[in-house]
């Protein structure tokens, strides 16, 4: 167990330096809609939480750091503005080159050609709290935290975000628990779709045009 604790304590700290040292070629997401609707996004409200389990190698280890169930990399806040529904998230490294937070296209967010999977959670709080919560900041341009540093609010990573925002509207400081490795504590995707105040709404497997 110390072994293990110690691999992912060094693992985290590669991500944040790849992600300090290599900002990849940015592409605007926001321009370039995916026109392959393969979900029912009627069902998704504002205030609802995804996952994905994007492609690529940070992705991949973004994954290892759920220590039960590695079945996602990154997380988001859904938000709909009629028939529109878009995605709060914070990233970095990965397709973000200035790392600040964004409002992304479902579609996008959800494409094949980002992520292997995702899934559809909703917790037992208001919604309209924990999307408003979400808008609140990305108006303030959250930066992504290539530290992962849970004990400073003015940088944050995907995970974290949606943590932050729910303990906050719960009111209750352990409303979801995290991860303790030598003792760091990090929130993984893990720590927030198993929780029991979290239901899934949906989830599917998405696979590229050229894969059997």
């Amino acid at each position: 167990m110390k072994k293990k604790s110690v691999y992912l304590l060094v693992l985290m700290s590669l991500i944040g330096m790849m992600l300090y040292a290599f900002r990849l070629k940015n592409h605007d997401s926001n321009t370039t809609i995916i026109n392959q609707k393969r979900f029912p996004d009627s069902l998704f409200r504002s205030g609802d939480i995804i996952f994905r389990d994007g492609r690529g190698f940070l992705s991949m280890a973004f994954r290892k750091m759920s220590l039960i169930s590695p079945e996602y990399s990154h997380a988001g806040i859904i938000h709909r503005e009629g028939e529109k529904v878009f995605v709060y998230h914070v990233i970095g490294g990965e397709g973000n080159q200035t790392n600040l937070m964004r409002k992304e296209p479902l579609n996008n967010f959800c494409s094949p050609q980002e992520s292997n999977s995702f899934g559809v959670y909703r917790s037992d709080l208001n919604g309209k709290q924990i999307d408003s919560l979400a808008g609140y900041y990305f108006s303030k341009k959250l930066n992504f935290d290539t530290k992962f540093d849970l004990s400073s609010d003015d940088k944050m990573y995907c995970t974290e975000l949606v943590y932050k925002i729910l303990i906050n509207i719960s009111g209750i400081n352990n409303f979801i628990s995290l991860t303790t490795l030598s003792g760091v504590d990090y929130v993984a995707c893990d720590n927030i779709f198993l929780s029991p105040h979290m239901t899934k709404i949906f989830s599917s497997i998405n696979k590229l045009s050229d894969e059997n």
